[in-house]
């Protein structure tokens, strides 16, 4: 650039001006110069031709010329509309083009732009969301500093969207922002929801950093399969957004504040290790979008809760969020079973966290006696009825069970290696006895084993058992199991036992064997 102006005339300037490389990019966005271009200046007035900017998809072309400071001019073609990554984090990925219109007038010293922009087949994504915006078009109206947003519409997660409002930009400070979008059955994915299909108006509005997304939706439906016994706690995850009071802006902080209230009448469902159930409730969702968080009550519509076989059907539950930073509702709970005629109520109280959990039943009994009534399926009284042997197999067979069911093992080893593990128990019953000593209760006590299958294919099912834990015997075997036809097996079985003892009371044992197996369907 060469230009020769007095002072405080640089719309008056002489000289020559020229651009001869521009490029701005970054993963997957390009946009650049097409040509060189070369622009002349004489007290005001100016030719330029061809200021081409060309992207991925789509070009755009400035023409521009000035008589004695008087701007005459057009911005033409199509731009890639990934080139809003550029100016707002919100936007992670986009795609499509724009198809510009706009014109050019004023002075050097005062311009003004107005037109619109006609967006089709766009796509956008937002690290708030885990769904994209997909097939956004409508129209963008630009007249000097106000953007306004004319019947803007997009698909989003199965619904669609709705949008209107406008933008006023300035040199000094932060946009003034007034969107409203018409949310309409979108099924979003929001911690700790698999989905919650809603429908409502969001409005974002404010003229400083953080905006205010506020606004009402309904749940239509909702789904939350999240364990309560997540590694690492992700359930007490904390807020990072608490901002100070008069503070606006921090690098760290979100540009966005939720206040979002949500009304459920029904729909919400929560299964996991431990619920089966369906919820209504009302909240406020705040914080940012990154980490939203909930406050509110809810309560159960209808549902269960299992304790390893046992069935609780929930009486009456209520659930109050009143913690804005982490999620560990309050809560109390009063659900009943009936196991060996024996009627048990549960009453949970506290929070997430720190439950207090008492137990009664009819007839009476003494807690541990009801520990034990679910735990075993018989009291501690019915239990001293078994041997010793046949007793100590027993609650080490449920606390192996109990064990699996409160870690929710076998179902998420089942569902990601296609292992199955089963618990057992193996007995001796091949073990003789002597007329020379007396029989003792050890000789036929059984132990607990595990049994894992996997299917291999669509013939074949491999089974491996072995004891574990402290015991009279060690028993191995391995099953495969060929299925023929619907009804016809072989079945291929090796077996091996050892005793505990040692000398001559240890007796090892190894077999062989091929079974076959016919099923038949009667009506």
């Amino acid at each position: 650039m060469d230009l020769n102006f007095k002072a405080g005339e640089l719309e008056r300037a002489t000289g020559k001006m020229a651009l001869t490389e521009y490029v701005l990019a970054k993963t997957g966005v390009r946009l650049g110069l097409a040509n060189p271009v070369t622009v002349r200046f004489d007290r005001g007035t100016f030719d330029l031709n061809d200021l081409s900017l060309r992207g991925r998809q789509g070009e755009a072309t400035l023409t521009l010329k000035a008589r004695d400071t008087l701007l005459e001019g057009a911005v033409l073609g199509e731009l890639d509309i990934s080139l809003v990554e550029f100016f707002t984090p919100a936007v992670s990925q986009s795609t499509g083009v724009a198809k510009l219109d706009f014109a050019i007038n004023g002075t050097l010293r005062s311009p003004s732009i107005f037109g619109r922009a006609i967006l089709s087949n766009g796509f956008l994504k937002t690290p708030s969301l885990e769904s994209p915006f997909e097939n956004v078009g409508g129209v963008i109206q630009l007249k000097q500093n106000v953007i306004s947003i004319q019947s803007l519409e997009a698909d989003l997660a199965n619904g669609r969207v709705l949008t209107s409002g406008t933008v006023d930009l300035f040199v000094d400070r932060y946009p003034k922002i007034s969107i409203k979008a018409d949310l309409l059955g979108n099924k979003l994915k929001i911690y700790p929801f698999q989905f919650i299909k809603i429908h409502g108006d969001i409005h974002v509005h404010g003229d400083s950093l953080p905006y205010l997304v506020d606004g009402a939706v309904v749940v239509d439906s909702a789904l939350s399969r999240e364990k309560l016994s997540t590694p690492g706690g992700q359930i007490l995850k904390s807020a990072q957004y608490t901002p100070p009071p008069g503070q606006t802006y921090e690098s760290d902080y979100p540009k966005f504040k939720l206040s979002i209230a949500a009304n459920a009448e029904r729909g919400v469902l929560i299964q996991n290790e431990l619920f089966d159930v369906e919820l209504k409730g009302q909240v406020t969702v705040i914080n940012s979008p990154e980490i939203p968080r909930i406050v509110g009550a809810a309560e159960i519509v209808q549902g269960k809760m299992t304790f390893r076989d046992r069935v609780f059907q929930i009486q009456s539950a209520a659930v109050l969020f009143d913690n804005p930073t982490v999620i560990n509702p309050s809560f109390n709970l009063t659900a009943a079973t009936e196991v060996n005629q024996v009627k048990v109520q549960l009453f949970a109280t506290g929070r997430l966290t720190q439950p207090k959990v008492e137990l009664t039943s009819n007839p009476v009994l003494p807690e541990s006696e009801i520990l034990s009534l679910l735990a075993l399926g018989m009291t501690s009284e019915e239990v001293k009825k078994f041997g010793s042997g046949d007793r100590s197999t027993v609650e080490k067979s449920e606390a192996f069970s109990i064990l699996l069911h409160s870690m929710d093992f076998n179902r998420d080893v089942q569902n990601k290696t296609g292992f199955q593990i089963q618990l057992d128990e193996s007995v001796d019953q091949k073990a003789g006895s002597s007329i020379f000593r007396p029989r003792t209760e050890t000789d036929s006590a059984a132990a607990p084993k595990i049994v894992i299958k996997r299917k291999i294919g669509r013939k074949f099912e491999l089974s491996v058992g072995s004891t574990v834990g402290v015991g009279t015997l060690i028993e191995r075997e391995v099953n495969l199991d060929y299925q023929v036809s619907p009804a016809f097996s072989v079945i291929g079985v090796w077996n091996s036992s050892e005793g505990a003892g040692a000398g001559v009371d240890a007796q090892n044992r190894s077999s062989f064997g091929l079974d076959f197996k016919v099923q038949k369907r009667f009506r």
